[in-house]
């Protein structure tokens, strides 16, 4: 899986740069409280959601999706716009 290091780079380059209003985390979603999401916590959430798409997010390769990895993705366009 070292062909996803770019990629997550790539991501994290391009979060610096956009305008874009991010995902918030969503209590409600975070099934055991624990402040960060789990692969099946964002299946829930998005459920097109692929494993390489989760594991180009974690970029601190957690096996979880933590607020700032959230809001990186969602201002590179990687997952949607929050609109609320």
């Amino acid at each position: 899986m070292n062909f996803l290091k770019p990629i997550a780079l790539v991501v994290s380059a391009v979060a610096l740069t956009a305008t874009a209003h991010a995902m918030t985390m969503d209590p409600a979603a975070d099934l055991n409280g624990d402040g960060v999401y789990s692969m099946d916590e964002m299946k829930a959430i998005l459920p097109d959601l692929t494993e390489d798409t989760f594991v180009v997010v974690d970029t601190n390769e957690d096996g979880l999706i933590d607020e700032d990895e959230l809001a990186a993705a969602t201002e590179a366009g990687v997952f949607p716009v929050d609109e609320s």
